[in-house]
């Protein structure tokens, strides 16, 4: 990982978004239509879901926001919808509510597993290693993108974070401006994964 001022991640270079980003802005929002909701701490959606009738369509991306701050959560998802990415965003504001999530993904293979996991290091009930330990000792949610989204600028919690897997490390800025810089990181890490050959 390299490092920056705010934000670590896999490299410096930035990547245009994919072009399949904006396929998924015509998706209908097939859970709220249903009534349905596998997840009550989901946040609603701003994301348009596929039809369960169009086979060829992709499902959401899965955003989870393992973070205790209401505050900081509002950042993130103005963060997140500021950089145009649709997703189902579920919200974990402690650490048991997010090992419940990983864990309910393992046990039930219709449960979400997230894309990209925004990840506190500071959380009651489990500290936020001891989350990315979970993740990465998961069956299925093992390969999972983390993005340590944290307030501690201490090189021995980003490279606790390096060494237990995380994708990238950024440090919650005091300027608004700056925090509204995740959303794009956010997406260039979904963009980088998505164009790795399988």
């Amino acid at each position: 990982m390299d490092y920056s001022h705010a934000c670590t991640t896999l490299t410096g270079m930035r990547v245009q978004g994919s072009a399949w980003l904006f396929a998924i802005a015509s998706w209908n929002v097939t859970t709220a239509e249903s009534g349905s909701n596998p997840n009550p701490d989901a946040v609603p959606s701003s994301v348009s879901r596929s039809r369960s009738d169009d086979p060829g369509a992709r499902r959401p991306l899965q955003i989870l926001i393992a973070e205790d701050s209401q505050s900081d959560v509002r950042l993130i998802q103005k963060a997140l919808q500021k950089s145009g990415l649709e997703a189902q965003i579920h919200v974990a504001d402690n650490g048991e509510k997010a090992v419940q999530f990983i864990q309910q993904a393992e046990a039930d293979a219709t449960a979400p597993c997230p894309d990209i996991v925004l990840l506190d290091i500071n959380m009651p009930r489990y500290k936020g290693g001891d989350i990315l330990r979970k993740i990465r000792a998961s069956t299925r949610c093992k390969d999972v993108l983390v993005l340590v989204v944290t307030s501690s600028d201490s090189s021995r919690d980003r490279a606790e974070m390096d060494a237990l897997g995380a994708n990238g490390y950024f440090r919650k800025p005091s300027a608004l401006s700056e925090f509204m810089t995740l959303g794009e990181i956010v997406r260039d890490l979904l963009t980088r994964r998505d164009e790795k050959p399988m």
